[in-house]
C-alpha cells in the first residue's frame, strides 16, 4: 500500500540558525536579488543584507526543511542598547505564513533571551500585510519617513509590556505549524501556540 503524499507545506519545520561563513555564499546568491534588497537607491541598485553573528548584530538562517529561504536578523541600537530593530529577508519559495512565523519567534527571542525592552522595524508604507502583522503584534506605527531613493515607509515599535499582552493570541496565530530558534544557548520553539524555551 502506497504511504499518502505529504504535502509540501507540511515537509519539514521552519527554523532559524546562526549565521555561519559558510552560510555566505549561498546567502549571497539568494540576497543579490532586487526584490530582496534592503534598500533600493536606485532602479536595480541597492543594499544587500549584511550577514554577521556577533554582539550587535544577530543573522539567523531562515530554512524550510532542508531548503534555504532567507535570513531574519535583530541588531542592537547602538545608543540604546535595551533596543532591537529586526527584519525578516525570505525568498519567494517561502510558505503562506512563514514570514510571521520568522518574526513572531524573532520578537519573543528578543524579549526573551536578549532582555529587550524594545523592539522595532520599518516597512514600505504599501506593505499593507507587514503592517498587519505589526498590528496583530501590539506594535504600535510611531513616524513616516524615506529611505534612500526616496521610498516612502513607516516605523513601528513594540515594548515589553505591549508584548506581554499581545504574546498569547500571536502565538496561538503564528505558532500553528512548527518553528524553532537557536542561537547555541538559547532555544525558542512553537507548535500550535506552546513555547519551549
Amino acid at each position: 500500500m502506497a504511504e499518502p503524499a505529504v504535502s509540501s507545506e507540511d515537509d519539514g519545520a521552519l527554523s532559524l540558525q546562526p549565521f555561519r561563513e559558510t552560510d555566505r555564499l549561498p546567502l549571497n546568491d539568494l540576497l543579490d536579488k532586487p526584490r530582496l534588497y534592503r534598500r533600493r537607491f536606485v532602479e536595480g541598485v541597492g543594499e544587500q543584507h549584511p550577514l554577521a553573528w556577533d554582539d550587535t548584530h544577530l543573522t539567523f538562517v531562515v530554512r524550510h526543511g532542508e531548503a534555504l529561504l532567507g535570513v531574519a536578523e535583530l541588531v542592537r541600537d547602538n545608543e540604546e542598547p535595551d533596543t532591537w530593530s529586526f527584519a525578516v529577508i525570505l525568498d519567494r519559495h517561502a510558505h503562506k505564513g512563514d514570514g510571521g512565523r520568522c518574526a513572531t519567534v524573532l520578537v519573543e527571542y528578543a524579549f526573551q533571551a536578549l532582555d529587550a525592552q524594545q523592539v522595532w522595524f520599518w516597512v514600505r508604507r504599501d506593505n499593507i500585510a507587514v503592517q498587519r502583522f505589526g498590528a496583530r503584534l501590539g506594535f504600535e506605527c510611531m513616524c513616516s519617513m524615506k529611505m534612500p531613493g526616496g521610498e516612502p515607509c513607516e516605523m513601528f515599535e513594540l515594548d515589553a509590556h505591549r508584548w506581554a499582552m499581545a504574546r498569547q493570541a500571536a502565538m496561538h496565530h503564528y505558532f500553528r505549524k512548527p518553528v524553532s530558534l537557536t542561537d547555541g544557548e538559547h532555544t525558542v520553539a512553537g507548535r500550535e501556540g506552546r513555547l519551549v524555551a
